[in-house]
């Protein structure tokens, strides 16, 4: 019996055992793949397959694996390990077994593909240590240009802090033990890379992700009384994972309860269409940022960027601010695509929210959809990002009640964050005027 072998545990051992967490969180991705959404991280597919208790399929990590397939028919696959809680130290057992999982999954070119393939330790409600810091370090991976740029950019004072370093630090621990040499920084940089935090709050008090799923199933319900069929699909759901589990069990769309597929349609092409319309809108406000001075000089800004960058992990609410010719509105061009790199967003002028209502401004930026059906598409989205350009422009609209819709939509659902460019003359009359009712922070 090889090694591999030996380690396979019971499918009934690690999925029948009740734990209502890892429960919630497969019929989540159930729910995903009833109406074939674009799952979190891998945000340029729609979800295809749903793989529970993957040992028996030869991957190391040993919980679920979700298959998507994009436009073009690649295929992309988020490898996940479901904790309850995690914290990266050396010291802890389930950290330990879960990067070792990841590596060796990681280094198994005919299993994962780090070009296309990601990976996610899903926890329950994580910690503001653990996607504060931990979140940090995975994000300054990918925004280092290469792992020569990360080496350099964790010893620059001020860059990220010290715990997000040590996290580094204990995963080259790890990962030396595992592979009895020395495991650098330098060489974990392409591991971090593919590597994702993504904290869900089901089976708790609070079910703010379980709300969104049922919004979403509502969304592409088929009957009239589509909030019945919403939460009647999703118990289904919920009995079906606790089968699938015990038994190891892969699904298409197909394989799920014919009760969920008869109430429930697909929104995959619903989705691509309004993304593509996000994109295009998006694109002339981003082009229209010069990033260099005479077209050929650029400015260093990474440090500044940075900040700006760990600021979004902190909070879902940022101010970019600075005089004119600052490159205020450069910095956040930068932030906005390092961060959409694994999430959706897009951009607005401030002029374009001086309409009466939000749908108004979506309507003339000629996207298909309502800020209704804008929160129900994007509900497996972990961050929705919304880049407005220099806000001070709608203090001088005599309306701007389509701001303060989009304030409301954000303040209702906490994956949606906000970066605003301010020139700083006018961010006192900003935040007195526009933004000190928000309790979005």
């Amino acid at each position: 019996m090889n090694k591999k072998t030996e380690r396979i545990s019971s499918p009934i051992s690690t999925g029948g055992g009740g734990n209502e967490f890892e429960r919630h969180t497969d019929a989540y991705w159930l729910s995903l793949l009833a109406v074939r959404s674009i799952p979190p991280i891998l945000i340029d597919c729609a979800i295809e397959e749903v793989h529970l208790q993957t040992e028996r399929l030869g991957w190391d990590t040993d919980d679920t694996v979700i298959v998507g397939r994009t436009a073009k028919g690649g295929v992309r696959q988020l490898a996940c390990q479901v904790k309850r809680s995690f914290r990266v130290s050396v010291n802890d057992s389930e950290c330990c077994k879960t990067i070792i999982d990841f590596w060796g999954d990681f280094n198994f070119g005919s299993r994962f593909n780090p070009d296309t393939d990601r990976m996610a330790v899903i926890t329950l409600l994580g910690t503001n240590r653990l996607l504060r810091d931990f979140g940090s370090l995975l994000q300054l991976a990918r925004s280092s240009r290469d792992a020569d740029d990360f080496v350099r950019r964790l010893s620059t004072p001020g860059m990220i802090n010290a715990h997000a370093i040590r996290d580094c630090d204990s995963i080259c621990q790890i990962l030396t033990v595992t592979e009895k040499r020395a495991v650098t920084r330098l060489e974990v940089w392409s591991f971090l890379n593919v590597l994702h935090i993504l904290s869900l709050d089901l089976a708790s008090k609070t079910r703010a992700t379980e709300s969104q799923v049922n919004s979403m199933l509502a969304f592409a319900a088929n009957g009239t009384n589509k909030l019945a069929d919403a939460e009647a699909s999703w118990k289904d759901l919920l009995v079906e994972v606790g089968d699938g589990m015990q038994n190891a069990k892969s699904y298409r769309r197909e394989d799920l309860p014919r009760s969920v597929q008869e109430r429930i349609g697909a929104i995959d092409s619903r989705q691509e269409q309004i993304i593509e319309k996000l994109r295009e809108h998006s694109q002339p406000i981003l082009a229209n940022i010069q990033t260099t001075i005479d077209g050929t000089l650029h400015l260093d800004r990474d440090e500044v960027t940075q900040a700006a960058i760990n600021g979004c992990s902190l909070s879902r609410f940022v101010v970019i601010t600075g005089p004119a010719g600052s490159g205020k509105s450069a910095i956040a061009k930068d932030v906005f695509i390092r961060l959409t790199q694994d999430c959706t967003g897009f951009c607005l002028d401030a002029s374009e929210l001086a309409r009466p209502h939000i749908d108004e401004t979506l309507v003339a930026a000629h996207i298909p959809v309502n800020h209704a059906e804008l929160a129900g598409i994007f509900v497996s989205q972990r961050r929705k990002l919304v880049l407005i350009e220099s806000v001070e422009r709608l203090l001088e609209a005599s309306d701007r009640a389509a701001f303060t819709h989009l304030l409301r939509m954000i303040e209702d659902d906490p994956t949606w964050h906000l970066v605003l460019t301010c020139r700083d003359y006018s961010l006192a009359t900003v935040q007195n005027s526009l933004l000190a009712r928000t309790s979005v922070s």
